[in-house]
């Protein structure tokens, strides 16, 4: 009689299957004593009809020999089967058993064979051994379910975390919107209203029996001017309302040819007007230097996400330098002044944002691309922004995007956009 041990007394529920009730009960009584549940079928198709219910049995020990369909065909089936196949099975093996036939266990999914003749202390020790591969393998599997499970929340959370990201730059897209459309809308105004007046002025020239020439020629001039001011503004802020509605939208944008000039200029001003909006106190000077050829040089690019970049880093660039201001004694002649400018070279077109704040160290640099990493306070930011706009440029462009840094005096970002998106080379930007 085997001694039991702890290791045995886990409960773990046995079937064995064999036509022979002798071999049969002498088994059961023995894994029993062993701390063990265990149940009899007498034949295959018994035993299919067993593991059908539920629970299922931990293990099965399974003899080959045996009327109907035989202890191989019957372990086939178990396999096929979606809710079985993970059930160990290990035959009962006598000393007369051919290698072809072990094979063939081996072949249909069987794990190990089991002299029925041999020393239960061994048949103990290697079901023993079955038994917790088995539980160590519901076991990864439960932490690979719980890992998925946990992924896909992260995964979630991330999506949240990106609208948030997307829904505080339309913030900050909004505030400025609400400054700088009204320029445009004036323009638009004043305009029509001119229109009016000197349309009346023509009509009342012209119903004059010998109409003024120089007068007709002077409201002839001016009329089509007032259109043309009222069509570029009235384009101006279709631009700017396409563009808070491009970053309102949760959908990937499509590339379309674009002023990359017009586009730098309007989202630094609105990314100004945005910070002005929340604090009128803040003033900041805006230089800028964009290559003339970019005015009549379109690139292909996918603007709301581009313009989403650079209101980023000049929103970043903004709140930097009021904080520095307001950190310094205002009599120092600090003035916050940001950079932007375009170069036009053969495959790429460069962008380079800088601001005169208190800039970043070097640690913080390796890391200013990595999601969620952010240095503002808890609340104020998700660590995403920078990370969707290097994704932005580098993944969806093809592009490049790199920092440069001097602690106390600037921050500079440069962006390298190919102007063919399956080019890689820098020829001829300037470093």
């Amino acid at each position: 009689m085997p001694i039991r041990s702890e290791q045995m007394q886990d409960k773990s529920t046995i079937l064995i299957v064999d036509d022979s009730p002798t071999i049969a009960e002498v088994f059961q009584h023995y894994l029993e004593y062993a701390s063990y549940k265990a149940h009899i079928a007498e034949c295959g198709e018994k035993a299919l009809q067993l593991v059908a219910k539920q629970p299922l049995p931990d293990l099965i020990l399974m003899d080959v020999m045996m009327p109907g369909i035989d202890g191989f065909e019957t372990c086939r089936r178990l396999k096929d089967n979606e809710t079985t196949k993970d059930i160990p099975v290990l035959f009962f093996s006598g000393s007369t058993m051919k290698i072809e036939d072990k094979l063939r266990g081996f072949e249909v999914g069987g794990l190990d064979y089991i002299d029925k003749d041999g020393e239960m202390e061994e048949i103990l020790a290697r079901i023993g051994t079955h038994l917790t591969i088995r539980r160590q393998q519901q076991q990864l599997r439960e932490h690979e379910r719980q890992l998925e499970d946990t992924l896909q929340r992260l995964e979630t959370m991330q999506q949240q975390l990106i609208v948030q990201e997307k829904l505080a730059s339309l913030g900050e897209l909004v505030a400025g919107i609400a400054h700088e459309i009204k320029n445009p809308l004036n323009f638009v105004c004043s305009s029509a209203q001119i229109i009016q007046e000197f349309t009346e002025d023509l009509k009342a020239e012209l119903e004059k029996e010998e109409p003024d020439q120089e007068e007709l020629e002077y409201l002839l001039h001016e009329i089509p001017d007032a259109a043309k001011d009222i069509k570029e503004n009235g384009d101006r802020a279709v631009r700017i309302i396409q563009g808070m509605l491009a970053h309102s939208r949760g959908e990937k944008g499509s590339r379309t040819l674009t002023n990359i000039n017009l586009l730098v200029q309007e989202y630094v001003k609105l990314s100004y007007h945005g910070m002005r909006a929340q604090d009128q106190s803040f003033n900041a000077a805006i230089e800028s230097e964009y290559d003339s050829v970019l005015d009549t040089q379109e690139i292909n690019i996918v603007p709301q996400d581009i313009s989403r970049v650079v209101l980023n880093i000049a929103s970043n660039a903004f709140q930097a330098m009021r904080a520095k201001y307001e950190s310094l004694n205002t009599t120092n002649g600090y003035t916050p002044t940001f950079f932007a400018s375009t170069q036009d070279a053969e495959k790429f077109v460069k962008i380079l944002l800088r601001d005169n704040g208190p800039g970043i160290s070097a640690e913080i640099q390796e890391k200013i691309f990595e999601p969620f990493f952010t240095t503002k306070p808890t609340g104020e930011g998700t660590g995403l922004g920078l990370s969707l706009s290097y994704d932005i440029i580098c993944k969806e462009h093809a592009g490049e995007m790199s920092v440069r840094s001097k602690e106390g005096q600037y921050t500079e970002f440069t962006i390298l956009l190919p102007k063919d998106r399956l080019t890689n080379q820098r020829e001829g930007i300037d470093e």
